[in-house]
């Protein structure tokens, strides 16, 4: 075909009442076509070139995967290990972004600058079938944001130009597990003031990518300060002991601007200096030369990223820093030091198993200094460092409970793989249960969840007294029994007393367990099932002394 045909069968194409991305598709999958195929498109009905070129694209796939994988070599992990200047998020990549032809044309007119970072579609032959890719560019190049002055507007920008362009790197390279999550607006102030950052990117269970976002363009400094001060690290140092965290990636936004930053924490976790600095220019994006190096910045962060976590082998962090668990009514988040716990509708949904007065009068007893290393301990947000009630902004019947734990451990699901382990964790079970006992408590949930083990010293700790209650209080009537009580957990006049705890620790910490449990681990199961022995008498068994 010649260039007065090929012109008309561009027109042609236009005319279809197809969307943009489609003709796209369609000029790419005609131009690896031989001539009577195009002819045969030119010549036909409306209807009819487009039935032709469907089939088309069916038959022509999408490459998106292999484009990607092409342009997104992975950077040296130790890149994030020593600190990111501005040379690696402003590097084009190779191949550069495919544009579909004609946003490239719009485009190029105005900026022939954007050739550094883009390519029309028109062009590169290997982005011929690039389909998604090339959708997502056109898209982002051709976003508008929004003039309002709300945080709203802000975030549906970044989302815009950097969480989508994750996702759809995540859905299209094989490589590292990534997650995203924002943090929600709460309405019960259960957060107090806000912990976790805007936008979390976790590559491998390890938090590499944060984001802070403001409405005033004036207010970009606050972000800064943001990015500094919320989970500055990307896990908890106590999780991973020597191993050292890598500096962390951050963009600020305020109103249209948008700015990435390198993070880096130096020193101790009990001093911490956190160093921020600027690896890219501030970007504007309502221009399309500041959307295009937003775009380039993101997927080079992604490379960062992606080289980091394949430097990590076996490492991973057991427990993401800033991710939210939830479990029924309640939600568990691991921040910088401590766990945040929280209940929502706690009145409604919980207080008739344990009140919040009571919750109070546990962790106030067990705060005791014979007893702060033998149990989970609160350390605020209550005026006390116990739990707190945060009522809702909307209706004060519904308050949601909050406290916050140290230490941090990682999670336990079941049982270890030996003896040894198992006896270090009993022992940590019994010292915890002893601490509650003597000051006229019970546990009432004595499980593996409800366990957690220290990397750092290798100590089990004892965790999750919102269903604690006073030792002898009546059990018989609902909401009891817990799922997890056995038949005999209760007392024979229905109360749960300290040897119901100890009962349940047997049935649940000591049977099942992957492997035969020796003459004296046995002994000590008995002994706790027939409540012949109190916690503190338990832990002087010589069980513990022959697996120490």
């Amino acid at each position: 075909m010649g260039a007065t045909d090929t012109q008309r069968l561009l027109a042609k194409l236009a005319s279809l009442g197809k969307s943009d991305d489609w003709v796209h598709d369609a000029v790419w999958a005609l131009r690896t076509s031989n001539d009577d195929v195009k002819l045969g498109v030119l010549q036909a009905s409306k209807e009819r070139a487009v039935a032709l070129v469907d089939e088309l694209l069916k038959r022509a796939g999408d490459t998106t995967a292999a484009y990607l994988k092409a342009c997104l070599t992975p950077f040296d992990g130790n890149k994030l290990r020593q600190g990111v200047d501005l040379s690696c998020l402003e590097e084009p990549l190779n191949p550069r972004l495919p544009v579909p032809w004609r946003t490239a044309d719009a485009l190029f007119n105005e900026r022939a600058d954007l050739r550094s970072l883009l390519v029309s579609a028109a062009e590169e032959p290997q982005a011929a079938t690039a389909h998604r890719l090339c959708q997502h560019v056109g898209g982002v190049l051709t976003f508008q944001p929004g003039d309002g002055t709300s945080d709203v507007y802000t975030a549906l920008s970044t989302f815009t130009v950097v969480e989508r362009t994750l996702m759809l790197l995540r859905d299209h390279v094989p490589g590292p597990h990534i997650r995203m999550d924002r943090n929600g607006t709460d309405t019960s102030r259960a957060t107090g003031e806000r912990l976790r950052p805007d936008f979390m990117c976790w590559v491998d269970g390890a938090l590499l990518l944060k984001g802070e976002e403001t409405a005033p363009e004036a207010d970009m400094g606050a972000a800064v300060e943001q990015l500094r001060d919320r989970l500055s690290v990307a896990w908890d140092e106590g999780l991973l002991p020597g191993v050292q965290p890598p500096c962390m990636l951050g963009y600020a936004a305020a109103g249209h601007k948008l700015q990435f930053f390198c993070i880096k924490r130096l020193g101790g976790a009990s001093k911490p200096l956190v160093r921020v600095w600027p690896i890219s220019c501030v970007m504007d994006l309502r221009t399309p030369v500041g959307r295009a190096g937003a775009l380039n910045a993101t997927c080079n962060a992604y490379r960062l990223m992606a080289g980091f976590a394949m430097s990590l082998t076996a490492v991973r962090p057991c427990r993401a820093l800033g991710e939210v668990v939830k479990c029924g009514g309640s939600s568990v988040t691991l921040l910088q030091g401590f766990v945040r716990k929280t209940i929502r509708q706690f009145t409604t949904h919980h207080a008739a198993y344990a009140t919040f007065e009571l919750l109070q009068a546990v962790y106030a007893a067990v705060s005791k200094p014979e007893h702060r290393s033998s149990i989970v301990q609160a350390c605020g947000p209550g005026s006390d460092g116990g739990p707190a009630l945060h009522r809702a902004a909307d209706d004060d019947d519904l308050p949601t409970y909050v406290v916050h734990l140290a230490p941090v451990g990682a999670p336990v699901s079941g049982p270890p793989g030996t003896e040894r382990e198992l006896a270090q964790a009993v022992r940590g079970a019994l010292t915890g249960l002893a601490a509650l006992h003597s000051e006229g408590f019970v546990h009432r949930d004595v499980r593996w969840p409800n366990l957690v083990k220290l990397p750092d010293d290798g100590r089990w700790l004892l965790v999750d007294l919102e269903h604690a209650g006073r030792e002898g209080d009546d059990c018989s009537q609902p909401p009891y029994p817990l799922r997890h009580w056995g038949s005999d957990t209760l007392a024979p006049n229905g109360a749960y007393t300290a040897a119901s705890d100890l009962k349940m620790l047997a049935q649940q910490l000591l049977a099942a367990v992957p492997f035969r449990l020796g003459g004296q681990g046995s002994d000590l199961r008995q002994r706790l099932c027939d409540g012949a022995v109190s916690a503190a008498d338990a832990l002087r068994h010589e069980w513990f002394e022959l697996h120490a």
